[in-house]
């Protein structure tokens, strides 16, 4: 797994971890964790090696943030094309039988109008982040088509949860700020509505299509969509008196505003669990952090 250290890769490989699974990952950084080589994609050799040892690629790599493209677009699409061309040449000379490309469910649909996003849905994404996933998409399907290698694309919605990444995505940004009594701002101009996942099920999700020799597009989410407003009335209900949440920035032109995705698919294929939803986690991590207090 190339990118075992961030918050989707670990999640995938906690789930790994408790099937057995015998799995090697990779990080930009060191770790303590036996099975993770620091290696960076461009030591082509040594990672080489590694696919000729392995049957199964998990690409987890996060090559770039939303932000990224808004401070600097020319370098970040040079990066992911980069990323993604040397990906292509070393999965072609490996002894690899399948790719998984872990991608983004929230950009690479773009707005949604009326209805729900199936993986057959047109890509129409808004912001060059999202664009650049879709490029990234096409060009790693496009290499399994030529070399003769399985494709599996699994297109996550907003992952919250892993306890080994507590300040990525909305839910755990907003619930660390609440808890630590930080200030947590976001728009006054409208309401998101988004799918979100629960980490672990992302990671079982992911694992079980691996497992069952699955091949394709699939939508990784909950197949739930909730009002961003929703949630912080709740949690500003649970917290009353001690409220830091504020509405007070404008959303930028970037950002999707309704991301709604259907994963009948997913639930065809037994590979859906809903294991903890947002509201249950919100009231564990309130509960968790008055029990410090006391």
């Amino acid at each position: 797994m190339l990118g075992v250290t961030g918050f989707l890769g670990s999640a995938i490989a906690k789930d790994l971890d408790a099937r057995n699974l015998d799995w090697i990952g990779t990080s930009r950084e060191p770790s303590v964790d036996p099975k993770i080589i620091q290696l960076e994609l461009s030591d082509h050799e040594a990672v080489l090696e590694l696919f000729n040892n392995f049957d199964v690629v998990i690409n987890a790599v996060g090559s770039a943030k939303p932000k990224d493209f808004e401070e600097d677009p020319v370098n970040t699409l040079n990066t992911i094309w980069k990323n993604s061309v040397n990906l292509s040449q070393l999965l072609q000379r490996g002894k690899v039988s399948k790719l998984v490309h872990i991608s983004s469910a929230g950009t690479v649909y773009g707005e949604l109008e009326d209805g729900i996003h199936e993986e057959t849905s047109t890509l129409d994404p808004i912001s060059w982040y999202g664009k650049a996933k879709v490029i990234e998409e096409l060009y790693l399907q496009n290499s399994s088509l030529t070399s003769g290698y399985d494709y599996l694309c699994l297109r996550v919605t907003n992952p919250f949860g892993n306890v080994q990444k507590t300040n990525h995505g909305f839910i755990d940004v907003l619930m660390n700020s609440v808890i630590s009594g930080n200030k947590f701002v976001f728009y006054k101009d409208c309401s998101p509505v988004r799918d979100f996942i629960y980490a672990d099920d992302m990671g079982f999700s992911a694992v079980e299509l691996i497992t069952s020799q699955c091949c394709g597009v699939f939508n990784l989410g909950s197949g739930k969509s909730y009002s961003l407003e929703d949630i912080t009335d709740y949690v500003n209900q649970k917290v009353a008196g001690k409220t830091c949440i504020f509405r007070e920035t404008i959303k930028p032109d970037y950002d999707v505003l309704i991301n709604k995705v259907c994963i009948n698919k997913l639930i065809k294929h037994d590979a859906h669990r809903e294991s903890l939803d947002i509201f249950k986690y919100i009231d564990n991590a309130l509960k968790m952090a008055t029990e410090k207090i006391c």
